[in-house]
């Protein structure tokens, strides 16, 4: 197994209350570094549905981290429905 230094491939902050499936973009107040909005979109799709998922289990504990196998994720709610990402 080879050694990677760590890197931030990816942060951002969204807020999911500010846009719908059409106006999806909405939901992201900012994004680095500068990828294409598809790419955003994922991004902030991914962890949206990680931290509801979670909530199912934990309504009043959101999910904090994970940890992939090649990936670490820190989610982080600043102020109700403001969240900041690292990845």
């Amino acid at each position: 197994m080879s050694e990677h230094p760590p890197s931030l491939a990816a942060f951002f902050i969204f807020n999911p209350t500010l846009g719908e499936e059409e106006t999806e973009a909405r939901k992201n107040l900012f994004f680095h570094p500068a990828v294409d909005m598809n790419r955003q979109k994922d991004y902030i799709g991914l962890t949206e549905g990680l931290i509801n998922f979670t909530r199912d289990f934990s309504p009043d504990m959101p999910c904090e981290a994970l940890r992939c196998e090649k990936t670490r994720h820190a989610f982080y709610e600043c102020e109700t429905d403001f969240w900041i990402v690292l990845i």
